[in-house]
């Protein structure tokens, strides 16, 4: 699956189909254990045991621009990928999955690190700049899952910052075939007149129409192994409103309304996920990184505090998690969200909604519980104190994760 949301085959039959493993021409003709993510693609392959169960498998696969009704199994009747509606029918769907960002830089720096992604400095999207980036110095996913074993890979968009300078092999990935951004998809040219294509960090001419060389270089032949194998989907951001849907839901990409941030998310396991179940639990993009640490039975590095929350119980046994409060930030537009109430406000004006009732968010009800208000300004006012103050983007300072919540 490739960031215009074409499907070549799909995850799930590229998984179940073949017999070999093809993610790069450097990358081992057979593996045991995959961890694999598409950001218009990360991915990562892994060959460790354990001596209990073995780890599992992991496919990420972040879709860029995917509103939240753009897939049939949200409703749509306009566009067609039966293997994620698979997906969905044999796992798990959410009705209440939120990116960390209404763009994608920000969501991105958050699916790699499970924390806010203020605590690296990307509060909006990276530019054509080689100064702007997620710190080396943060962890990565990558980084977390390489001691036992797991061998990743990035294949599609990047967008951390520029690869010579933040790329993914200095973030703990071994192999990568991407671009800064979102360029030409047929001549590879980026919007500031740029070759945008790379492998390993280097310049990287290669033919092709982009979607099918992302296919083509992420493409998981059977090993035998799509029993242990987890696939999580799901977008960077809501749909422009003019490219896609979000019905219906308010807003679309750049805005704190949910379109830009409510999004389609689907988890499938066989044998571990329950099929066919839909799941309507607060989640968010920073909860993976915890969640993928979990089932694979890997622990957290001392240092590294999440903000985000295991997830593993609410995929494997359908358990409630305890109620939190979370936080949207960028420019000029604050979020927060706890419980059903939603908090936006913006330099001009504030704005409750009651999400349960109003999930069109057409009605503000600020002027009627100014007591729920307070609450959550007081919330905001407090987290923005833990991450620190609002700033565009990072040239290599992180900032340590807090505790709030």
């Amino acid at each position: 699956m490739s960031g215009d949301g074409r499907s070549r085959g799909g995850a799930d039959a590229g998984v179940s189909r073949r017999r070999r493993v093809r993610c790069g021409s450097s990358w081992p003709q057979r593996v045991r254990r995959l961890f694999a993510a598409g950001l218009l693609g990360p991915v990562a392959l892994a060959a460790a045991t354990d001596s209990g169960r073995p780890r599992p498998n992991v496919l990420l696969i972040v879709i860029d621009d995917l509103g939240y009704g753009d897939l049939g199994c949200y409703g749509s009747t306009r566009h067609r990928a039966p293997h994620l509606d698979r997906l969905a029918a044999g796992g798990m769907r959410f009705t209440d999955f939120h990116t960390n960002g209404a763009v994608c830089s920000p969501t991105r720096a958050a699916l790699m690190t499970g924390q806010y992604q203020q605590r690296s400095g990307i509060e909006a999207a990276i530019g054509f700049t080689l100064e702007e980036g997620v710190p080396l110095a943060q962890t990565m996913l990558a980084e977390m899952l390489a001691p036992p074993g797991y061998r990743s890979g990035v294949f599609g968009k990047w967008h951390l910052g520029h690869v010579t300078r933040f790329g993914p092999n200095d973030q703990g990935f071994h192999e990568s075939v991407c671009s800064n951004n979102s360029p030409d998809y047929h001549s590879h040219i980026s919007r500031d007149g740029n070759h945008d294509w790379w492998h390993n960090q280097q310049p990287h001419r290669e033919p092709g129409y982009l979607t099918d060389l992302v296919t083509r270089h992420t493409r998981l032949e059977e090993l035998g192994m799509r029993d242990r194998t987890l696939i999580f989907v799901t977008s960077d951001n809501g749909a422009y409103s003019w490219v896609g849907s979000n019905r219906p839901l308010r807003g679309q990409k750049a805005e704190m309304f949910e379109g830009g941030h409510r999004v389609p998310a689907i988890a499938n396991w066989p044998g571990r996920i329950p099929a066919g179940t839909v799941s309507d639990a607060t989640l968010m993009t920073m909860d993976l990184a915890p969640t993928v640490l979990a089932l694979t039975g890997i622990t957290a590095p001392q240092t590294l505090r999440f903000d985000g929350a295991d997830l593993s119980g609410v995929w494997l046994r359908s358990e409630r998690l305890p109620e939190r409060t979370l936080f949207w930030r960028d420019d000029d537009e604050r979020a927060v969200r706890r419980g059903s109430w939603k908090l936006i406000k913006t330099a001009q004006q504030t704005q409750l909604f009651d999400l349960q009732r109003d999930l069109g968010e057409e009605h503000d009800v600020a002027p009627t519980h100014p007591a729920k208000v307070r609450e959550l300004e007081q919330a905001l006012a407090a987290w923005e104190r833990d991450v620190g103050p609002g700033a565009r983007r990072s040239t290599g300072q992180a900032q340590p994760a807090g505790g709030t919540r």
